[in-house]
């Protein structure tokens, strides 16, 4: 095992390195499992594709974290068109510059958290976990 700590933040990288020897094919393909479980993903490449890929599963989605600066579709025009199908859908939107304008209309729009850009992984984690407990 292999453990780093970066020298520009307080995040940390954890490798490990393991032949299986001993573990059956099934347990091999599944170890790391729990590591990926907590929450399910779904990613969009852009505005409009972030609406395809909420309509077709608006059933599972607890939540949507967004960027603000989006080709097709901006992260206003995206909040306002799910929104629109969902009222009551937890939105978190994350970007480099945050206007006191637009943070305002986005707060109307039921925008519940925002995060400034350079983020660190575990204040998204926080904030998304206390988006979805709230």
């Amino acid at each position: 095992m292999q453990i780093e700590k970066s020298r520009k933040n307080s995040s940390v990288a954890v490798s490990v390195s393991d032949t299986g020897i001993g573990m059956d094919e099934n347990l091999k393909s599944r170890i790391f499992e729990p590591f990926f479980t907590t929450y399910k993903v779904l990613t969009a490449g852009d505005g409009r594709e972030a609406v395809d890929v909420y309509t077709r599963h608006m059933e599972e989605i607890a939540m949507v974290l967004t960027d603000m600066g989006m080709p097709k579709l901006d992260g206003a025009g995206l909040i306002s068109v799910l929104k629109t199908l969902n009222p009551g859908l937890k939105v978190v939107i994350a970007s480099g510059y945050f206007e006191i304008d637009l943070k305002s209309r986005l707060l109307e729009l039921g925008v519940k958290d925002f995060i400034q850009k350079p983020y660190v992984l575990d204040d998204v984690l926080k904030r998304v976990r206390k988006t979805l407990d709230n």
